[in-house]
């Protein structure tokens, strides 16, 4: 996160859930070249977050 634009880690900081369908998140996703399995990691590794 260190790396990314102050805009970036506010939303960031500020978000409460993540939705993995949300036409936002598929955008993402998909400008960044992700395949299935990388967004389920993706989902998995955020869970984490909260463990």
């Amino acid at each position: 996160m260190a790396t990314q634009s102050r805009d970036v880690r506010i939303a960031h900081e500020y978000s409460g859930t993540f939705v993995k369908y949300s036409p936002m998140m598929a955008a993402g996703f998909a400008a960044m070249g992700f395949t299935d399995k990388q967004i389920v990691a993706f989902f998995i590794a955020a869970s984490k977050k909260f463990d």
